[in-house]
């Protein structure tokens, strides 16, 4: 059984997700994505017994020693439904973050147990026969200053000609569970020019336009509009995750 797979591997999406396949070729593609590995689906079933996690536990641990190397992580879903074109399920899974190494069995359970809460919600939504299977990404923190999403298209409007930024202090968590009002800004996709914003100057306009040129050279990775999570550390620009608008 292929029981991790490291950033530097290869995974299908039944394997690893689509959260952890967008990351894999997030950074075989160049960009700034925090050190990680992921636990595999075949992996995760058998992990839910404590005894079983024991068995492994050595090669997550020396998983982390060589890809994250030190600091607290954070562990996300990657379930083979996920961050499709279709549906993403954005925000229904649980993610676990600052996660030390010797609580990283208890994150990947609450992880895991949040999948039937999913399949009860959303079962209608997904197909008759499909079974979702979940994997499990480790990845190092980034302590951010500010953090948020960019969206390479309206995804409201629909309008392909410019994109939404919206930036938070902090993790980027606070945006997401709506604890934080963001501050919003509209920038021009052919010139990337800011066209109006919203809220207190969060992002400096160097970081603006830095960031909205890794946008843009993702979404031709891609070859689809994205919805794209970044973090920024002492100017530093991360890329989280990323994955196709599901709206337009």
């Amino acid at each position: 059984m292929r029981f991790i797979i490291f950033q530097t591997g290869r995974g299908s999406r039944k394997t690893i997700g689509g959260k952890a396949s967008s990351l894999l070729a997030l950074y075989k593609g160049g960009f700034n994505v925090p050190p990680f590995f992921i636990l595999t689906t075949k992996s995760i079933g058998q992990l839910k017994n404590r005894k079983m996690y024991k068995k492994f536990s050595p090669e997550i641990e020396k998983a982390y020693k060589t890809i994250i190397k030190n600091g607290e992580v954070a562990v996300r879903s990657s379930a083979t439904i996920e961050d499709s074109r279709e549906s993403s399920f954005a925000g229904q899974f649980k993610t676990m973050l600052n996660v030390d190494i010797d609580n990283v069995y208890a994150a990947i359970k609450a992880v895991y147990s949040s999948m039937p809460n999913v399949e009860a919600t959303y079962g209608p939504r997904i197909k008759s026969g499909i079974k979702i299977e979940m994997a499990v990404i480790i990845q190092k923190m980034v302590d951010s200053d500010k953090a948020g999403v960019l969206f390479t298209a309206d995804p409201v409007s629909g309008d392909r000609g410019r994109m939404i930024v919206e930036g938070v202090k902090g993790l980027g968590e606070a945006l997401v569970s709506g604890a934080k009002t963001p501050t919003r800004y509209y920038v021009s996709k052919t010139r990337n020019r800011i066209l109006g914003h919203r809220g207190n100057n969060l992002i400096t306009p160097r970081e603006l336009k830095q960031l909205c040129n890794i946008a843009l050279s993702i979404e031709k990775l891609f070859g689809y509009p994205q919805d794209i999570e970044f973090a920024i550390k002492n100017g530093n620009i991360y890329i989280l995750q990323s994955r196709d608008i599901t709206t337009l």
